[in-house]
């Protein structure tokens, strides 16, 4: 388990935000995928100078809730991947009738390296466990990369 400083969490992000750049595609928002997004997603958005909507995993109703209605391409940043349920989550939600036709894409700061694939914007694909800057050593437990629904941190109690 080793601790990511605040100077390596943005130097991945300023790399993801120059694949953004290299990409070329224009958003209209950033996603941030609360909770662990938040952090990534406000600093994104500030450096590429977009608004900031959210999308709240495990919500039925409500659950993606833009800063712009008229944002019809938008990029969704999450912290990480570890098993993928919550990008697969995202992606049927955008399945449904009132999303079909946004484009979207998905940025997780980090993936596990036992995740099978990739993301073309994504940070660091490791198998550390990475402890963020804005968490706590002493409060993570090896190994659970603390899935707020089913995770052993202290949100899961």
């Amino acid at each position: 388990m080793r601790y990511m400083d605040y100077e390596e969490f943005t130097g991945i992000l300023d790399r993801c935000i120059e694949k953004i750049k290299e990409s070329g595609k224009q958003y209209d928002e950033v996603i941030a995928v609360v909770r662990g997004g938040m952090t990534a997603a406000h600093y994104i958005a500030k450096e590429l100078r977009l608004p900031v909507g959210v999308y709240f995993p495990g919500q039925k109703q409500y659950s993606l809730v833009l800063n712009n209605h008229r944002s019809n391409t938008i990029l969704f940043v999450e912290d990480l991947v570890a098993k993928g349920r919550t990008f697969t989550e995202i992606e049927q939600h955008m399945k449904g009738a009132a999303w079909e036709t946004t484009n979207w894409d998905f940025l997780p700061v980090l993936v596990d390296a036992s995740f099978q694939g990739d993301f073309p914007l994504q940070g660091l694909k490791t198998d550390e466990w990475i402890v963020f800057p804005y968490e706590k050593m002493e409060k993570m437990t090896e190994g659970d990369r603390g899935l707020f629904r089913e995770g052993t941190d202290v949100y899961a109690k």
